[in-house]
């Protein structure tokens, strides 16, 4: 069963890293969120938590068809 992965995040900074790691951010957000976890190691760790969520969903089924997408172009290609 699909779910809404990115809506069920709770907070919007998790919602914020979500949709960075589907490639779904804003340039400027972008910016902002990357230079937040190169900068601050707490950040970074969110980052590396907010992936492995991701992956779990992903592996779970969780993810809608648009996000399973992203998924698979950012993640899978990116492991090859």
């Amino acid at each position: 069963m699909e779910g809404r992965f990115v809506l069920q995040s709770k907070s919007i900074s998790e919602t914020k890293r979500v949709r960075y790691l589907l490639g779904l951010s804003f340039p400027a957000e972008r910016e902002q969120i990357e230079s937040e976890y190169f900068e601050d190691d707490d950040a970074f760790q969110k980052m590396l938590a907010a992936e492995d969520d991701l992956i779990d969903a992903y592996a779970r089924g969780a993810l809608t068809g648009e996000e399973r997408r992203r998924f698979e172009t950012s993640f899978v290609s990116s492991l090859r």
